[in-house]
């Protein structure tokens, strides 16, 4: 099933309480959508939570020890903040030269 397919009806249970909120809530011709919404925002999470227990023990703190040594890890965002802000400065001042 694609994303491009068309729209299908289903059958779904709600709680009775959960119901009669949406009904007080949401417009009768938008209630569809927020279910849509809500459904592929928690499949989102559901995506994300499964990735993060799939990587789980894959980083290696053997493989990054420029990383991992005590305070090397605040000395290489130093030195990736400082690149940047040059970079940045030398075009700041190459726009200013014309």
């Amino acid at each position: 099933m694609s994303r491009n397919e068309t729209q299908r009806q289903t059958n779904i249970l709600f709680p009775v309480w959960l119901l009669d909120e949406m009904k007080q809530l949401v417009p009768g011709r938008k209630r569809s959508q927020l279910v849509v919404q809500a459904t592929i925002q928690k499949m989102e999470l559901i995506k994300q939570a499964r990735a993060l227990q799939e990587a789980a023990g894959t980083w290696s703190d053997a493989d990054h020890p420029d990383i991992t040594e005590s305070g090397s890890s605040e000395a290489w965002v130093r030195t990736i903040r400082k690149a940047e802000t040059e970079a940045w400065m030398k075009k700041l001042g190459e726009g200013n030269a014309t």
